[in-house]
């Protein structure tokens, strides 16, 4: 049996996962799927394999027809579903296989499930697994760091500067969200004197709350971190989201109808969704007609989190704008079809 390393999920921040009810993935059976980690934790008196971000876990399966491909996926803690294999995981002529995967910075913590299933015989498995934030380095005496401004909106540019580490020296940065997932943001080289600088854009996929700026050298390993606040994105030049226009509540899998009027004919209007966390997702641009009337349908799609929302819309040329409050229930687990 051979166990070979995937790495895989660093850009999983980034990704849409598909939304699954949560029962899709509770039918596996036939097969045996070991999950380990590098330390356990005790979930609902249970112990159950964990690691950190930028760690490892290893699944070993058994119990699969010989030489069978075995398809892989993990369930997040919200009940997505990020599919893992590409046709390369096989188990082995008895019928096992072992792996390693990498667990990407930008995997969120809290409770996951991984499961397989044997692409010709069918049989499966399904094993827990807990992820937990990874962890900053020790910080260097000596070595500053500062962020400014210490409080930020989404959609902002910000600046960052740096000194005490080594001349010349490769730096390491990263982000740490409220939540504890790590968001790698590549290297930058210190100058002469150990010095460097530069600007951060803050898009709106970032979640309000605090966040921990990290800096590392690639060759002295001095370290420091600077925490700053992130604040609603919304666009508009109102104190926030308290202001929204409660138009009460909807489920997943549902459409919301939305109309208006007075705008300047045909002026192209903006919208986008501040999610429960504080994330913003655009939604594109519609066009008024040319009475300055605006009809607009959404489709809650099931990818949305449960939770109060606030879609956000301004007129691109009569700069009007304002805020709608939903609370997105859970759809129903029944297809459509």
């Amino acid at each position: 049996m051979n166990i070979f390393a995937i790495w895989r999920l660093a850009a999983v921040l980034l990704l849409a996962a598909l939304a699954v009810p949560a029962g899709a993935v509770a039918q596996e059976k036939g097969a045996n799927l070991e999950v380990i980690g590098l330390t356990t934790v005790v979930v609902n008196g249970k112990h159950i394999p964990a690691s950190r971000q930028r760690d490892t876990v290893t699944l070993i399966g058994s119990r699969f027809d010989s030489d069978e491909l075995v398809g892989l996926w993990l369930t997040l803690p919200d009940g997505s579903v990020l599919g893992l294999d590409d046709d390369d995981l096989r188990a082995d002529e008895s019928g096992t296989f072992g792996i390693e995967l990498g667990l990407g910075s930008g995997l969120p913590t809290g409770l996951h499930h991984f499961s397989v299933r044997g692409k010709r015989s069918g049989k499966g498995a399904i094993g827990q697994f807990y992820l937990l934030p990874g962890r900053g380095p020790q910080v260097t005496e000596g070595t500053r760091l500062t962020f400014s401004p210490a409080t930020a909106r989404q959609l902002d540019t910000v600046e960052f500067a740096a000194s005490g580490f080594a001349a010349s020296e490769m730096v390491s940065l990263w982000l740490t969200l409220p939540d504890g997932a790590v968001i790698g943001l590549g290297e930058i080289a210190a100058d002469g004197d150990g010095a460097f600088a530069g600007s951060l854009f803050l898009p709106g996929q970032l979640p309000v709350g605090r966040h921990y700026f990290t800096a590392r050298g690639n060759k002295s390993g001095n370290a420091a971190i600077t925490p700053f606040v992130l604040q609603y994105g919304n666009g508009l030049n109102v104190p926030g989201a308290t202001l929204a226009v409660d138009i009460g509540r909807g489920p997943q899998r549902s459409v919301l109808e939305l109309s208006g009027e007075g705008f300047t004919p045909n002026e192209s209007v903006s919208f986008w969704l501040t999610l429960p966390n504080g994330a913003v997702r655009g939604l594109g641009d519609v066009n008024a007609d040319g009475e300055g009337n605006l009809n607009v349908v959404l489709y809650l799609s099931e990818r949305l989190p449960v939770g109060t929302h606030y879609l956000s819309f301004r007129s691109n040329q009569s700069n009007q704008g304002g805020f709608y409050k939903l609370f997105l229930e859970p759809g129903s687990s029944e297809s459509d079809e």
